[in-house]
């Protein structure tokens, strides 16, 4: 992925992958700029392999949607996406249902996109 020069979408949903693979992909987001959505729904993310992913989707360029339903990234993982949206200027569809995020993952997201460009 990181290498990847034609790729524009990937779907993942309902697999396995849990943080170590949310933040290898993490990885591969700072170096890719082709990759336009990205779903991930119901991948057993947790808030440290969100806090992996939003790495590289704070360094990515590319990444217009991003889909994290039901996977339970919490209030961390939801500020840390937050913190990401503050350095990101192409997400524009961001799906977050049922992640289990309370009022200071809200609270860590409202940062971000006050912040945000997009």
């Amino acid at each position: 992925l990181g290498a990847n020069s034609s790729l524009t979408g990937i779907c993942l949903t309902d697999n396995e992958i849990g943080d170590e693979g949310a933040t290898a992909i993490g990885t591969a987001l700072k170096m890719n700029s082709t990759l336009v959505t990205l779903n991930l729904g119901n991948c057993q993310i947790g808030s440290s392999g969100c806090f992996g992913l939003s790495q590289g989707l704070g360094a990515n360029s590319s990444l217009t949607g991003i889909c994290l339903t039901d996977n339970e990234i919490g209030d961390e993982g939801a500020t840390a996406i937050g913190t990401a949206l503050k350095m990101n200027s192409t997400l524009v569809t961001l799906n977050l249902g049922n992640c289990q995020i309370g009022s200071s993952g809200c609270f860590g997201l409202s940062q971000g996109l006050g912040a945000n460009s997009s």
